[in-house]
């Protein structure tokens, strides 16, 4: 009997604590740091391939820096060259680091991206353009 008064008397002192904690604020996420676009131009077509310029431009007010762009070729296609950068391809994703020359992207800088692309028929469009997790309008 004296353990249940002990035990009552302990989450009594237990609840009176949790009543007596103040709630913790929940803050909204964070604005992005920068805001972009890009403007996507096929510079060439054959057959069995393409060339592409993408040109990512920081709006904002942040620099992006080390920059990296991602996006999404809208269909199978594999990068065969690309100059402006170092990339990685997993099936349609594509990352682009900066290079070791221009790792600093300023308000009004642009990073100006060219690649080939291993593909047979229309040139794919690309989906998804971001600049340092930063989704970039068109």
């Amino acid at each position: 009997m004296r353990f249940r008064r002990v035990f009552a008397a302990l989450l009594a002192v237990v609840g009176g604590i949790a009543l007596a904690t103040p709630a913790v604020a929940v803050d909204d996420p964070p604005a992005p740091r920068l805001t972009c676009r890009y403007e996507y131009t096929v510079v060439n077509a054959w057959q069995g391939g393409y060339q592409v310029k993408l040109k990512v431009t920081n709006l904002g007010p942040e620099r992006a820096a080390p920059w990296y762009v991602n996006f999404e070729l809208d269909g199978p296609g594999i990068i065969a060259y690309l100059w402006g950068g170092s990339f990685t391809q997993l099936s349609v994703h594509v990352r682009v680091n900066a290079p070791s020359w221009n790792r600093d992207l300023y308000t009004g800088q642009y990073a100006e991206i060219e690649f080939a692309v291993n593909h047979n028929g229309s040139p794919l469009p690309l989906t998804g353009v971001s600049l340092n997790a930063v989704r970039c309008a068109a």
